[in-house]
């Protein structure tokens, strides 16, 4: 498979002390077959898995997910790859299984509700506005902090955007405003503190900075404009790139 594909999610076992020998049943899977799984251990009962690799091997992910199944109560991990493509791989608690479900991406209004209020999950990101709409449109990206504070990230036009590194592309667009008589498309993201994950993520983008200059808050301002693509990012240009990027972030901010 050529395409990039991203597998995430946790299981959780049954007993405490199951963890460390469950990640270890893991990681002696994970070197056999050369896989580009990573596992973190978040508490006392529970492993968040991740897997982002263009050599996606579906019989590899689940011999060792049924490989765990005696020694986890809970699992469920979502696959997604840049075609939109979705599984979900979630343990059926009565027959002791993996059942794994496929959907499709369905496209929805920011403000779009159903009967229990705001569905999240269908909020539209902002390269996926930004695919549907006119080239010549021009675009503001702004962030909006939990102090009410604003910014603006990034201008331009859609033909200038970026979709193979989309900048602030996987962030979930909050609001929606088209200026009257403009062709001007203002997009409004929420900017909160990194979670647990996202933070361990960062952490692993550090090491390519471990000797040499480079702001210490770099890897953040690129983990929030690039996300999951960020490591990939980094790979692919050069510190001066890396490090005039965060000087246009900080003159755009």
């Amino acid at each position: 498979m050529g395409a990039i594909v991203n597998v995430e999610g946790t299981v959780t076992v049954k007993e405490k002390d199951m963890v460390a020998y469950v990640s270890g049943l893991i990681s002696g899977q994970v070197s056999s077959k050369d896989m580009n799984l990573t596992y973190e251990i978040e508490n006392d009962t529970t492993l968040y898995l991740h897997e982002e690799t263009s050599y996606w091997n579906e019989s590899d992910l689940l011999d060792i997910l049924n490989m765990i199944l005696p020694y986890i109560k809970e699992g469920e991990l979502d696959y997604v790859d840049e075609d939109h493509s979705h599984l979900k791989y979630l343990y059926n608690t009565e027959d002791n299984k993996w059942e794994v479900l496929t959907g499709k991406l369905v496209y929805a209004k920011p403000d779009k509700t159903d009967d229990m209020g705001k569905d999240e999950d269908k909020t539209l990101t902002v390269e996926d506005l930004l695919y549907f709409t006119g080239g010549n449109t021009k675009v503001e990206i702004i962030g909006v902090e939990l102090i009410g504070n604003d910014h603006y990230l990034w201008k331009g036009t859609v033909d200038d955007y970026n979709f193979t590194f989309p900048p602030y592309g996987h962030q979930k667009v909050e609001h929606v405003t088209v200026m009257n008589g403009t062709n001007l498309l203002k997009l409004y993201i929420n900017i909160s503190p990194f979670s647990t994950k996202e933070q361990i993520e960062i952490e692993n983008i550090k090491k390519y900075f471990h000797f040499c200059a480079f702001p210490d808050d770099g890897a953040d301002k690129l983990y929030r404009r690039y996300g999951k693509k960020t490591e990939e990012y980094v790979q692919k240009h050069s510190l001066e790139d890396l490090d005039d990027l965060i000087a246009e972030t900080r003159e755009v901010e």
